[in-house]
């Protein structure tokens, strides 16, 4: 096993008796005690750092504003599908009236336009115009 590692075991409180015991025997040499007392103040200040960086990073009430800004999101999403929905719902029929509008307009005009003595109903479907004081006049005979 590599030293650091040992001491980063040790440092963790993951040794096992046998390991422990190694590792006091490894103690005596002074270079060893060295590297653990560097390995040890590098291990608190990186933990130190993070804990900082992590404060920063999460201080008070931060899930409540991630929830806030993500409902948000959705929020705006919504109200634009809500939004194009009503529009469609609102020109469907008046597309459709429109174009219906548009085709007997056109093909009043290129069935005759110029005699205006027909109705729209006459030149276009070949019908004779009916008013309800000449539908009683009619004759069906």
């Amino acid at each position: 096993m590599n030293k650091d590692d040992f001491i980063l075991r040790f440092l963790d409180g993951r040794l096992s008796v046998d390991e422990r015991h190694e590792f006091d025997e490894m103690m005596a040499d002074p270079s060893f005690r060295q590297r653990v007392s560097f390995v040890r103040e590098l291990s608190r200040s990186a933990k130190t750092t993070l804990s900082v960086e992590a404060e920063k990073r999460l201080d008070p009430f931060f899930t409540d504003r991630l929830m806030k800004t993500v409902n948000s999101q959705f929020a705006e999403k919504r109200v634009q599908e809500e939004f194009l929905t009503a529009l469609l719902r609102w020109f469907s029929p008046m597309t459709a009236v429109s174009l219906i509008i548009i085709v007997l307009l056109v093909a009043g005009s290129l069935s005759g336009g110029k005699d205006l003595s027909r109705s729209v109903t006459e030149s276009v479907f070949g019908l004779p115009a009916v008013t309800v004081a000449n539908a009683y006049d009619l004759d069906y005979e």
